[in-house]
């Protein structure tokens, strides 16, 4: 989302409402991609399983760049963002019906369980062990360009994923780049304790 001005904006706003930290009990370890799934990660899903897309199904197509903002049409989809990718950038225009379609092939694939990340294991994850703002540690970016991209210096434009520095735990692109989906729902967060 980072790399789109619109959706920059929004998730500031949201922050908000993801106050105030609270304790999660994750009780079953887990495993996290290293990279956001690429381009051609989920080519290789498409050509094997014939799967379209809702922003490729519909009428309307996805939302995707023209330059200065987001705007839907027809043509936008994970093929055509509206901006130049190769199979090593970050997946987009895919809906949550798209990536659990994803996650399905990838356990069949493996032969292992696969699925979304809860908001619980995604949040775990980006920070790295830090309960600080930034994974970092530090209470505020000191450089923010090593930690992801932005609005300042995406260029209106997903950047193949690994490009930025690792977090504390090996984990690239959870600063930017792009939105990721997780398996849970969006809203308040629950009082008291959470397991799971």
């Amino acid at each position: 989302a980072a790399a789109y001005p619109d959706l920059e904006r929004r998730r500031f706003d949201e922050l908000a409402d993801e106050a105030p930290v609270h304790r999660v009990r994750i009780t079953r370890a887990f495993y996290l991609g290293q990279h956001e799934v690429t381009v051609g990660q989920f080519g290789r899903f498409v050509a094997e399983t014939r799967h379209r897309t809702e922003a490729e199904k519909g009428t309307s197509g996805g939302f995707g760049w023209n330059g200065q903002a987001l705007e839907q049409r027809p043509s936008f989809n994970w093929k055509n963002p509206g901006f130049a990718q190769t199979d090593q950038h970050p997946v987009t225009i895919v809906t949550f019906d798209d990536a659990m379609a994803f996650t399905r092939w990838l356990s069949e694939k493996s032969g292992r369980a696969v699925s979304l990340p809860t908001e619980a294991q995604w949040e775990f994850a980006a920070r790295a062990n830090s309960t600080s703002a930034y994974p970092s540690g530090a209470a505020k970016a000191t450089q923010p360009a090593a930690l992801g991209w932005s609005k300042a210096n995406a260029a209106g434009t997903t950047h193949p994923v690994g490009g930025k520095s690792p977090n504390g735990i090996g984990l690239f692109d959870l600063a930017g780049n792009v939105a990721e989906w997780c398996l849970d729902w969006y809203g308040p967060y629950q009082a008291g304790p959470v397991t799971d």
